[in-house]
């Protein structure tokens, strides 16, 4: 399991209290280390294109991340730049 510590957990106040002392069922893949990411904690999805305007991911992929493999992970992230510019989301 996975554990939260207090400088890991979200400021606002409700979150705080839901986080602490949190733990949550490990990943596999994940225990080696850091998983490669695209999210910049901007995480607001536009209603018209579905993807978040922070790292131009859909829901469905946000939420299976961490069960990916790497490879489709760099996949998707290759692809994020170009989804950003056709769609007009995001910075």
């Amino acid at each position: 399991f996975y554990c939260f510590s207090m400088q890991q957990v979200p400021a606002f106040p409700p979150l705080r209290s839901w986080f602490k002392g949190a733990c949550l069922p490990k990943v596999p893949g994940m225990e080696a280390g850091r998983i490669s990411t695209p999210c910049i904690k901007v995480c607001i999805v536009d209603g018209a294109s579905g993807l978040c305007i922070g790292c131009g991911r859909t829901l469905a992929e946000i939420a299976a991340w961490g069960g990916m493999d790497e490879a489709r992970r760099r996949s998707i992230m290759d692809e994020l730049p170009a989804r950003l510019k056709k769609t007009g989301v995001g910075g």
